[in-house]
């Protein structure tokens, strides 16, 4: 896994400039609506679904670029509908694992509250908000939802399948016989998500709303960059948890090697 290469590719040909303008003009036109008030932001929020729809495609078929090997290149904007589909693809899927993790992390939650509340009861403990039990259990539910989204969504893209990105034994099974490549990628995705984070509140320090222009700007940029990054980082991890295994030499010449 090139963490470094995911960073740079984006700026390593000058044949990604074109891509890289039409991309930051999809996420301005992701985010720019909801600087508008009353009517036309509510037409705006259409128009930015649409957006990210073909962005969300855009972001497909890079990570399926590089699950084939090609590591620099990014892919022209061509075929629009076809990215809808594609669009349309990653969100179902994405959806989906947002849906379960959120039962997940509601039924902790429930668990915690009942463990803790019988221990409250008894006096042995004394629980606050944004304790280190909160922030912790956060921390897992979000890391493993990363570690099982990151081959979900490859494999939706590669496959061109929603039913093949939902295929949860499937990519349990994946992520437990490539557990390394799939940590690594989901520590990654999760790191450069939380200095994406960061950035807002430094913005928001500052005095700038996340309405303001300046704010929506740096946002979409951070976006694109973000969503290029995730998905170089998917097409590696596929890449490398879906090689051909290199077969063992023949009994016979093995044997003849060692004597």
């Amino acid at each position: 896994m090139d963490v470094g290469q995911a960073l740079r590719f984006p700026f390593a040909d000058r044949r990604n400039l074109g891509p890289l303008l039409v991309g930051l003009a999809f996420a301005l036109g992701a985010s720019l609506p909801f600087a508008a008030d009353g009517p036309a932001r509510l037409l705006g929020g259409a128009g930015a679904l649409l957006f990210a729809l073909v962005g969300g495609g855009y972001g497909m078929r890079l990570t399926r670029r590089v699950a084939d090997g090609e590591q620099t290149l990014l892919p022209a904007w061509r075929d629009w509908r076809g990215m809808l589909v594609e669009g349309f693809r990653f969100f179902v899927v994405f959806i989906a694992w947002f849906l379960l993790f959120m039962l997940i992390a509601g039924l902790a939650v429930v668990g915690f509250l009942l463990v803790v509340g019988f221990e409250v009861d008894r006096g042995w403990v004394n629980p606050a908000p944004g304790s280190w039990t909160d922030i912790a259990s956060s921390a897992a539910i979000f890391f493993l939802a990363n570690l099982l989204l990151v081959p979900s969504l490859a494999r939706t893209a590669v496959e061109e399948s929603i039913e093949e990105g939902l295929r949860l034994p499937t990519i349990v099974g994946t992520v437990r016989r490539h557990f390394g490549v799939y940590v690594l990628a989901a520590f990654a995705i999760a790191l450069f998500q939380l200095a994406q984070s960061s950035v807002g509140l430094a913005l928001a320090a500052l005095g700038w709303g996340e309405t303001t222009l300046p704010s929506l700007i740096l946002g979409a940029i951070l976006a694109l960059y973000a969503g290029l990054f995730s998905s170089h980082i998917g097409g590696q991890a596929y890449r490398r948890s879906h090689a051909p295994e290199q077969p063992l030499p023949p009994p016979s010449r093995a044997l003849g090697a060692a004597t």
